[in-house]
């Protein structure tokens, strides 16, 4: 996945669903991740829905006191660290960060929306089947993409402080151990088929 994102990233613009990056022992997937020219935006999708209007009032993320928001705190976080990796693996880029979220101040058009999603799960696969007309739920505009460059460079000394404590801790105890190969390992997540 990181040889796949890198070879994409060779071109002036693409959108990367799940873009591996790996710098530094650290690896990180990110939801989407879209460049144009010298650009990313990485853009963390998430379905705690957020509130266009306390975004526009400057309360969405921010408490009273100018911190950041408890409910909020570890998206943000999330999307600080996301962004660290990323500055770090390319340097030369500007990087700016978003938040995909449910909107809670705008109105569905369609009746049972949500309704019309069908989720299938086998084992740790998942299918989303569509109810009626695909086109119809396009048209919806119930997502709003939240900028956090604010929330993200207020929170980036802290998470970079707590990765180079962690860091510090694990890479130095990182060994290959051996591995028991049994029955179980048919259901590993991390099987890879040949």
């Amino acid at each position: 996945a990181v040889a796949e994102t890198q070879r994409l990233l060779k071109n002036e613009s693409v959108i990367i669903f799940e873009a591996a990056i790996y710098h530094e022992n650290r690896l990180v997937r990110v939801d989407v991740l879209r460049k144009s020219g010298n650009t990313f935006d990485l853009i963390e999708v998430k379905s705690k829905a957020g509130d266009s209007n306390k975004y526009r009032a400057g309360t969405l993320f921010t408490g009273a006191r100018g911190g950041i928001r408890s409910e909020w705190r570890d998206y943000l976080e999330d999307v600080a660290y996301q962004a660290i990796v990323l500055k770090a693996a390319y340097p030369a880029e500007s990087v700016r960060s978003f938040l995909l979220t449910p909107d809670k101040a705008k109105t569905a058009r369609l009746d049972g929306l949500c309704q019309r999603f069908r989720i299938r799960r086998q084992g740790r696969a998942v299918e989303v089947d569509v109810v009626g007309d695909p086109a119809e739920l396009r048209q919806e505009d119930v997502l709003t993409l939240f900028p956090v460059d604010a929330e993200v460079r207020a929170l980036t000394d802290e998470v970079e402080a707590a990765t180079k404590q962690f860091m510090a801790g694990v890479v130095p105890a990182l060994k290959k151990l051996p591995a028991q190969i049994g029955y179980d390992c048919r259901n590993c997540e991390y099987r890879v088929e040949q």
